[in-house]
């Protein structure tokens, strides 16, 4: 819009949330941010409604601003104002699903239970008989039902009409709009990530899944481990230890390890020598499944940092360089302090290494230069 590109309509802007108190935001287009930020976005827009009511009403009195009446008169209308109080609700979910997406070395066996925990949240709220509508929607009809919509500066009146309806009416005609949306939204989710049975059959090597019940536990992940057996027989061992007959001794040793994660159970069993000795087959499927890409979140990070590395004033950065620095931006450890300090250390020891080389072949040098100074004789000297 022309305000977000002008400085003078800008600052009225700010002026207003500043005499209002509230926190400022800026007006963009939408294909202007990525998923991530919509959200957030959304949720600026709610907590700032009856300031940019404020604001665009005096813009449409005062300079005549086709755009602002424009605005207006959409932001007035109880259902545009319910539509987006409901997006923030919806947008809330989508985004704890993205982020969740963000994660590094994110294990791909967490992610069916993580989106079918969303697909049933949002079934649960807004796909029944009726809509459970959320805080934020319930957010908008008491700001709706405060009559913050018709409240002008000044009793100035707009330049168009008002739609008055009652929040109940309004509700009444997004409510089809909204299933639909969902509905939409689920079914995506569920073509993007069907059910999947050997990524479930993974689940067996959570200790947090093992049952306490030795009847239970005799039973447990049985199935699960035949299922992983016949889909990865070519990788498996040869050596006549099938993963059905590990299983029936490892599940003991996992039930032993309740309160780790199944991470660290694939670690173990991926680099203990113990581990991979006694559960060989075992060993082998925890690598696949430590090493199965669940996102596009490194490969991003990676793309992000070679742009950032490798900008037009370090141009001259050879690939030995340019990978060096890679590896340090993306593997550093969480704790940067102790790193730097311990990669310091190295150069610093380095350094002092590469001081004393350089003084020994300097010493080297005058050594070699006084030896052959002493066997060449002075072609000037006094010969007998």
């Amino acid at each position: 819009m022309s305000s977000s590109r002008s400085t003078v309509k800008h600052s009225g802007l700010e002026e207003v949330f500043h005499v209002l108190e509230t926190s400022t935001i800026k007006l963009a287009k939408a294909c202007h941010f990525k998923w991530i930020n919509r959200g957030r976005a959304i949720q600026a827009i709610c907590k700032s409604y009856q300031t940019l009511i404020i604001y665009f009403s005096d813009m449409s009195y005062s300079d005549h601003d086709i755009t602002a009446e424009s605005i207006l008169l959409k932001l007035q209308q109880p259902r545009i104002l319910l539509a987006i109080f409901f997006l923030r609700d919806l947008l809330h979910h989508l985004d704890n699903l993205s982020l969740f997406f963000q994660e590094r070395f994110l294990n791909p066996v967490r992610i069916p239970e993580k989106v079918q925990s969303t697909i049933n949240l949002l079934e649960c709220k807004y796909l029944g008989n009726n809509i459970l509508w959320e805080s934020s929607f319930l957010l908008g009809i008491q700001l709706l039902e405060s009559g913050a919509l018709s409240r002008l500066p000044l009793a100035r009146k707009p330049h168009g009409p008002i739609l008055h309806k009652t929040a109940a009416k309004a509700t009444d005609e997004i409510a089809d709009s909204v299933k639909t949306l969902v509905r939409n939204i689920v079914d995506s989710l569920k073509e993007r990530f069907p059910n999947n049975a050997i990524i479930r059959a993974f689940r067996i090597l959570d200790p947090d899944r093992i049952p306490s019940d030795p009847e239970k536990l005799a039973q447990y992940g049985n199935s699960e481990a035949a299922a992983l057996q016949n889909h990865f027989s070519d990788l498996l061992s040869s050596d006549g230890k099938d993963l059905v007959a590990e299983w029936d001794q490892m599940k003991y040793l996992i039930a032993s390890r309740k309160g780790e994660s199944l991470d660290e159970v694939c670690i173990d069993l991926a680099h203990s020598d113990m581990w991979r000795k006694e559960y060989p087959n075992f060993s082998i499927l925890s690598e696949v499944c430590m090493v199965m890409s669940a996102s596009t979140t490194e490969p991003d990070r990676g793309f992000t940092s070679v742009n950032l590395i490798k900008n037009k004033y370090r141009n001259l950065l050879t690939s030995d360089q340019l990978d060096q620095l890679l590896r340090l931006c993306l593997e550093k450890p969480e704790d940067t302090q102790d790193y730097l300090d311990a990669a310091y250390a190295a150069w610093l020891q380095a350094e002092q290494w590469r001081l004393l080389l350089k003084e020994w072949r300097r010493g080297e040098e005058s050594k070699t230069e006084s030896d052959s100074t002493e066997s060449d004789p002075d072609p000037l000297s006094d010969s007998e």
